[in-house]
């Protein structure tokens, strides 16, 4: 233990509070305070509030009081929750605690070493009431002072150490957290903990068991970081909030439920809300944002994110973007890079491009926007990426204009995608060729996932259609190579379009389930064999 904790250091007290004169009630305060007084515990803390010269000498009596040894275990509380006198003097024994930890939190000149000593009580005590909280009807203690009084233990490595080391410490902020979005000095504290470096996954499991389940969660910390962005005196902690998102390993289901609860929308308006002097955050949330997006169904919440200003965040991003060197440094990569691996990659789909063009006619109808980007470090890529835009929503105008079609066919020989009504003329092959069942093979499918509509998929079939056109010799080519340097099995041509350009490369069918999905790899299976029984017609 060490000495400043320890029942003899308060002989010094008493020495000192004699050299200064301090009247013989307040020694005798101190004093009795160490030996469980809860009067005389009361009355020191209101001598600490009212600004004492020396709280340092304190902590003997609010370690004394903090005692392992008397805390309760669960046959122990059901026998002082069972009569009337016991309930007093076990609600006595809960305020004893509660004034100790709080004056605790409130020395800020104890030692390390001295909280290295003072964290397994106050742990034991802290565990205590956050468990058995829900059988205590007579203590009506907030549950604040519990993240307050563990943050007060993580103001120096070696304790900070030592506290994400205990096990069970993140449940009892799990079950403070949803008292504290809607206090300011709550968030703060609460933003400096979770941000501590890299988050295990033991760490996130006990979040989670704190809060209430991975939906729960997932809602909080949504919630989290929208209460910091409302706040501006929040804004330097929410760097924090973002850090602790980053951080969470690599869990689609924990990213898909952050989605689903209007992460993507609130991270634009984070990136909208900042002022100037924290422009530094926009790569930590522009960062975050393309990482919720990767993951699975994560492109059905880009039209949200373009509703609410995704673009604009992006265009700001770039307006306040500083070159290399500059001070503070502000990392570019993610400005970059997110318009292409995100924005560009889904221009293949229909919806998405509809709420894109309403999103840029905005910025290209304000007569301040070339005038405001012509400074900026990353004005080539702006402009390059405006003129990626425009070409795809030309061909968006374009497609527009065709025809209504009710249906196509995936027989690139009829000549009829996405410009006729028509299935298809070739009646053996509609007939006795698989036509009929493939069709109702993808109808079903897409039918399946509703965020790929009707519309998009006309789309689509309009897109190969106008870049097959245009690159037809050069797949041939590319087929005939192919074929020529060993493709020994059937193949097919696979158009793809990273970063929202197209690129066409024969397959083999020996090899193609590598990659697709179980649903696909069926599907291109029928495929197969619809085509061998074509005899050469598809």
């Amino acid at each position: 233990m060490h000495f400043s904790l320890r029942i003899a250091a308060l002989i010094r007290v008493k020495l000192l509070l004699f050299f200064l004169q301090t009247p013989n009630s307040r020694q005798r305060n101190v004093l009795a305070a160490s030996t469980g007084s809860l009067p005389d515990l009361r009355r020191l803390l209101n001598l600490m509030e009212q600004g004492h010269r020396q709280p340092a000498l304190f902590p003997p009596a609010f370690y004394a009081s903090l005692d392992l040894s008397v805390v309760p275990t669960a046959t122990e509380l059901d026998a002082m929750l069972a009569t009337a006198a016991s309930r007093i003097s076990l609600n006595q024994l809960l305020v004893k605690t509660a004034i100790s930890l709080t004056c605790v939190c409130t020395i800020r000149s104890i030692s390390p070493e001295a909280l290295l000593d003072l964290w397994p009580c106050a742990w034991a005590w802290i565990s205590f009431v956050s468990s058995y909280r829900d059988v205590l009807p007579d203590f009506q203690e907030d549950l604040e002072p519990q993240l307050r009084s563990i943050h007060r233990f993580m103001g120096s490595p070696e304790v900070a150490s030592l506290v994400d080391a205990t096990p069970g410490v993140r449940i009892v902020v799990g079950r403070v957290w949803v008292s504290l979005l809607n206090s300011p000095e709550g968030l703060g504290k609460l933003s400096d903990f979770v941000s501590r470096g890299k988050v295990p996954d033991w760490h996130v499991d006990e979040y989670i068991e704190g809060v209430g389940g991975r939906d729960a969660f997932a809602s909080l910390v949504v919630n989290f970081i929208q209460r910091s962005t409302a706040n501006p005196d929040l804004f330097n902690d929410l760097a924090g909030a973002l850090a602790f998102v980053s951080c969470i390993a690599s869990d689609n289901t924990i990213h898909a439920l952050f989605l689903s609860h209007g992460i993507a929308k609130v991270l634009v308006q984070t990136i909208l809300a900042m002022p100037e002097s924290t422009s530094g955050i926009m790569p930590y949330a522009l960062i975050l944002l393309r990482t919720q997006l990767y993951t699975t169904g994560g492109y059905s919440y880009l039209n949200q994110a373009l509703r609410h200003g995704l673009l604009r965040a992006i265009f700001l991003f770039c307006v306040r973007a500083k070159p290399a060197g500059s001070r503070p440094p502000m990392d570019l990569e993610p400005l970059r890079s997110f318009p292409i691996t995100i924005l560009l990659t889904a221009s293949v789909y229909y919806s998405f491009l509809v709420h894109l063009e309403k999103a840029f006619l905005e910025i290209e109808d304000d007569e301040t926007t070339d005038q405001r980007i012509k400074d900026s470090p990353v004005r080539e890529e702006w402009r390059n990426f405006v003129d990626f835009v425009r070409e795809c929503l030309a061909f968006k105008r374009t497609f527009d204009s065709f025809p209504i079609a009710r249906k196509a066919c995936d027989n690139v020989g009829c000549n009829v995608v996405a410009a006729k009504t028509e299935f298809c003329a070739n009646d053996p092959d509609w007939r006795e060729g698989g036509h009929r069942d493939i069709c109702s093979r993808i109808r079903a499918y897409s039918f399946a996932n509703p965020r790929v509509g009707k519309r998009d998929r006309a789309f689509v079939r309009a897109l190969l259609n106008k870049d097959y056109a245009a690159h037809r010799g050069v797949i041939l080519t590319s087929t005939i190579f192919a074929a020529a340097v060993g493709l020994e099995h059937d193949f097919y041509v696979e158009f793809t379009y990273p970063c929202g350009i197209p690129r066409a490369e024969p397959q083999s069918f020996s090899n193609h389930a590598v990659d697709l999905p179980t649903d696909w790899e069926a599907l291109l299976k029928h495929f197969h064999e619809r085509a061998l029984r074509s005899d050469g017609k598809m």
